[in-house]
C-alpha cells in the first residue's frame, strides 16, 4: 500500500489502486501482454513482472515508458484504433484506457 500512497497523488485513489491491484493479481495473465496506454507503468509494475509491447498515444508517456523503466519491452507510440492484427497477444491489459478512446463501442 505503500507503494501506491507514493505513486498517486491523492490517498483515495492510491486507496482505490490497491483494491483494483489486489483484484488483478488473482489473475494469471496469458502471454504475450499488450498494454493499452501505457502511462507512466507504475501501476503495471506493481502487477507483472514484464510485458512485451505497450502503446500510448501520448509521446510523452512513451517516452517516459521507454527510458524510466525495464517492464516493457516494446512501447510505441499508437493510437488503440490504428492496431493492426500483427501479432496475437495472450492478454490485451488496459488500465482505466478505453473509456478515453472515442469511436470504439
Amino acid at each position: 500500500m505503500s507503494r501506491l500512497v507514493q505513486s498517486y497523488a491523492w490517498p483515495s485513489e492510491a486507496f482505490w489502486r490497491y483494491f483494483e491491484l489486489k483484484s488483478l493479481q488473482r489473475h494469471a495473465f496469458q502471454r504475450p501482454i499488450l498494454e493499452l496506454g501505457c502511462g507512466s507503468g507504475k501501476f503495471s509494475e506493481m502487477l507483472v513482472e514484464h510485458i512485451e509491447d505497450a502503446i500510448d498515444v501520448n509521446p510523452v508517456a512513451v517516452e517516459r515508458c521507454r527510458t524510466g523503466t525495464t517492464l516493457y519491452g516494446r512501447v510505441r507510440c499508437l493510437d488503440a484504433r490504428d492496431l493492426e492484427a500483427e501479432q496475437l497477444y495472450g492478454t490485451v491489459f488496459a488500465n482505466c484506457v478505453l473509456e478515453h478512446i472515442s469511436g470504439i463501442g
